[in-house]
């Protein structure tokens, strides 16, 4: 069977009902996305700065908003494909 039967597509209109409950529902993925994000970071940092040299964290920690732009910029077509359908 193929993957897209067995995806549960589900239509939901934000545009309707409680706005708090709406805004809660629409935050909900956003918030646990960026928990892991900032868990990554936090593990990847420990790591380098207990394994490898200073100069390696220093990288990790430059690198680390760069690394979450590209996350939000990769994110971007699936949203404003999600608003056009």
């Amino acid at each position: 069977m193929e993957l897209s039967h067995k995806i549960k597509h589900s239509n939901i209109d934000l545009t309707q009902g409680n706005p708090l409950k709406v805004i809660i529902f629409y935050t909900i993925p956003l918030l646990f996305g960026n928990l892991f994000q900032q868990f990554y970071n936090v593990v990847d940092s420990y790591i380098v700065g207990n394994y490898i040299n200073d100069a390696a964290l220093a990288a990790v920690s430059s690198s680390a908003s760069l690394i979450s732009l590209a996350a939000c910029e990769s994110a971007l077509p699936s949203f404003s494909a999600a608003s056009f359908s």
